[in-house]
Formats: C-alpha cells, sequence, structure tokens
C-alpha cells in the first residue's frame, strides 16, 4: 500500500549493487530450499523471503528488500552483495506494471513544478503509440522503462533542490522542534534567514543538472539501442522513443504559460 515502496523499487533500477545467489548451482541441488519453505516464515531470524522471491532467480532488483534473511536461513550462506553496472536492469526483458505506470506519471507532476509542461511528456507518449499502433504494449512498456531513469534523476534533482532552499531554517530545529516561535519571529521580521549551510551548493546546481540530464540521457539512448524491450520496435519507432527523451529534460528546462 505504500507508495514510497514502489518509487524506491522503480529506482533501485539505477542502483550499482546487487544481491544474489552466489552458485546458481548450489541452489539447483539444495534439498531443503530453507530460503523459501514455509516452515520458516515465522522464524525471528533466518525465516524465508518476506517478497515471495525464490533468490536464486531474482530477475532484477524490484522486489528484494535486502533485508539478508534468505543469508541466514541458507545452510550454505549462498548469497553476495556485489557491484554492477547501474541500469544494467534496462538491457533485460523487463516489465513496468499498469500500477507502476499510473505512479510514475503522478512522480513526474510532483517533480516537475510546471504543469503545462506536461504536455512535452504526454504529446511524445501520444507520438510513441502513434507511430507503433502496431504494437501498442511494447511501445508503452519502452517508454515506461525509459521514464524510470528519467523521473528518479529528476526527482533527485527536485529533493536537493529542497533542501538547498530549506537548509536557512535548520538552525531552528534544534532550539524550536515545533516552529511555532520562529514562525512568529519570522512574521514580524524579528530575525532574519540567513543563506543555510548548504548556499555553495546552490552555485553548482546548474552544473548538476546538465551533468545527470547528460547521463540520463546517455543511458537512454543505450536502452533505446541495445534493450530487450525495444527490440520488437522499429527504427521509427526508436526515434520517436528518442524524441520523447528529449521532450522530457526539455520540460524542466522550458516554463510554458497559459
Amino acid at each position: 500500500m505504500c507508495p514510497i515502496g514502489r518509487i524506491i523499487a522503480l529506482y533501485s533500477h539505477l542502483s550499482i549493487l546487487e544481491w544474489r545467489a552466489d552458485d546458481p548451482e548450489v541452489c539447483r541441488t539444495c534439498k531443503t530450499k530453507d530460503c523459501v519453505a514455509s516452515r520458516n516464515h515465522y522464524n525471528i531470524t533466518g525465516h524465508s523471503c518476506t517478497s515471495n522471491l525464490y533468490p536464486a532467480h531474482i530477475p532484477d532488483n524490484r522486489e528484494c528488500l535486502l533485508c539478508s534473511h534468505c543469508m541466514t536461513a541458507c545452510p550454505y550462506s549462498n548469497f553476495r552483495l556485489s557491484f554492477r553496472m547501474p541500469g544494467e536492469d534496462f538491457l533485460g526483458k523487463m516489465r513496468v506494471r499498469v500500477a507502476d505506470m499510473v505512479l510514475l506519471l503522478i512522480i513526474i507532476g510532483f517533480v516537475n513544478n510546471n504543469p503545462p509542461s506536461l504536455i512535452f511528456i504526454l504529446a511524445p507518449l501520444l507520438l510513441v503509440l502513434l507511430v507503433n499502433w502496431k504494437r501498442l504494449v511494447d511501445a508503452l512498456q519502452a517508454f515506461m522503462v525509459l521514464l524510470i531513469p528519467m523521473t528518479a534523476v529528476a526527482h533527485a534533482l527536485h529533493s536537493w533542490r529542497g533542501l538547498i532552499y530549506n537548509s536557512p531554517y535548520w538552525e531552528f530545529h534544534l532550539v524550536d522542534p515545533l516552529g511555532i516561535r520562529t514562525a512568529t519571529l519570522l512574521a514580524d521580521k524579528a530575525v532574519r534567514l540567513g543563506p543555510g549551510v548548504l548556499a555553495p551548493a546552490s552555485h553548482w546546481y546548474g552544473e548538476m543538472v546538465n551533468f545527470l540530464h547528460g547521463a540520463v540521457f546517455l543511458l537512454s539512448v543505450i536502452i533505446i539501442s541495445k534493450s530487450r524491450v525495444t527490440e520488437r520496435i522499429s527504427p521509427v519507432g526508436k526515434l520517436a522513443l528518442l524524441v520523447g527523451v528529449i521532450s522530457y529534460i526539455a520540460s524542466f528546462s522550458i516554463r510554458i504559460k497559459f
């Protein structure tokens, strides 16, 4: 029910870490399957997977909670936390659920802060579906897969901007946790806000925006050209997907007024 869990699950595709079975052969020959056995469901420690995953066949980072109880339950400790290329999941045949599609579009509206610019997102989506009308499901899946890294970067920048903006208030938190006295002083102009401890970060915020948008554009190009998600989409359809990526990035820099 918690949307935060679903958001983190989607963003975890970009993680540089993965939790996997170390040797699949050990899992194949295991007789007891303690990591998924129902008899271990209610153990205090070393219980079986609460996400109903079979750790030997975890396809991506989306569902695993990294609780590591499967490691404790496994008599062979046959698990590893290892580094990997960020965004590796996007190159496989991943699928985005309808609920996650809706959640992604809601997050876009939240982090964009410019509702009229949402036309830069919805119009490319319609273009992609129109160009690929013979493969609507494949086109929609590809568009939503591309939307995950773009939305993750936008959400991170939105949060970082909020931290910078609110950092002048931090000095009042310990002395006035409820904020009532501080609000009164600010309203009476009896106290002035300083620049905040994160003020220096505002000077290179623009560079960080350009770097992250450049990185997500490069990742999007790789997904469009190499991912199994787009293997059934025509060259024209892939071009429409690339237009969608560019349009989405533009929506954060172009301001529309009606």
